[in-house]
């Protein structure tokens, strides 16, 4: 039996070097802008992990009041990589503001900024060319309040989700829904690339899913198909409460919550 597990030990070391990634989990342990156990050494580390396996973030915070289950930042987050899933659903406690989140992440007031290099286009969860990506149980908030220190015009539109040229997003699940409490913007999610205001399809098949989600500020998902807002289930439908829901796609969508919105594709 020993030799077998060894054995077996063996072989998968071997699966991980030749891919020369293998899938991980990594805990957040503590609520604190840096270091470690925290959110942005996680995502640092998925980071280094490379994309070729997926990984997934989870949350055991110590405590279950509000206070303990709240991360402040300081500074903007590491880029998401590929493959990765956040779930903060893992983490114990009740749920904040009605809805399925179980973290709330909030800025440093006094020490986040936008600044030169933290332009207007820009989110707390940030993703370029990013694919298999997914989110549950985290509140987002306050984040339309921090300073504009570069003095760019207008709102500085720092939304919860910014994903460029994305494709396999999803945002949320029934019992594991999102709060996004902003009322700038919420999520922003371009699986395509534009050229000259034409878009410019990058997949075949995008699969962009909102589910069981709650977002204040702008909903903006410019797919070119395969896009999923709410569903047909009642614990899949969203509470978008947002000024302006664009959505695009080859399929009808559903948007469902307290002011029911119904999102034609085209």
């Amino acid at each position: 039996m020993i030799r077998l597990n060894w054995m077996l030990a063996l072989v998968l070391l071997h699966v991980c070097w030749s891919t020369l990634v293998c899938a991980e989990v990594f805990m957040v342990t503590s609520n604190q802008d840096a270091g470690e156990g925290t959110l942005r050494e996680a995502l640092t580390r998925a980071l280094d992990n490379g994309d070729g396996e997926p990984d997934e973030i989870r949350f055991a915070l110590p405590g279950t009041d509000e206070a303990s289950r709240t991360i402040t930042l300081k500074s903007r987050l590491p880029f998401l990589s590929n493959n990765l899933t956040i779930d903060g659903s893992t983490q114990s406690g009740a749920s904040f503001a009605n809805s399925d989140a179980r973290i709330r992440i909030i800025p440093d007031l006094d020490a986040f900024v936008i600044n030169s290099s933290t332009n207007l286009h820009a989110g707390v969860f940030h993703g370029e060319e990013i694919h298999h990506f997914s989110i549950y149980g985290t509140l987002v908030d306050r984040f339309d309040s921090i300073r504009n220190v570069a003095h760019y015009p207008g709102l500085t539109s720092f939304s919860a989700i910014f994903l460029r040229e994305a494709s396999h997003i999803t945002i949320g699940a029934p019992g594991k829904g999102n709060a996004f409490l902003d009322h700038q913007s919420s999520i922003y999610v371009e699986p395509i690339e534009w050229d000259n205001g034409i878009v410019k399809p990058r997949f075949a098949n995008e699969h962009i899913t909102v589910q069981a989600t709650i977002a204040n500020g702008l909903v903006l998902v410019y797919a070119d198909n395969d896009v999923t807002i709410g569903g047909d289930d009642p614990s899949m439908g969203n509470h978008l409460f947002g000024q302006h829901i664009d959505v695009t796609g080859d399929r009808y969508v559903y948007t469902n919550g307290p002011r029911p919105l119904i999102v034609s594709a085209g």
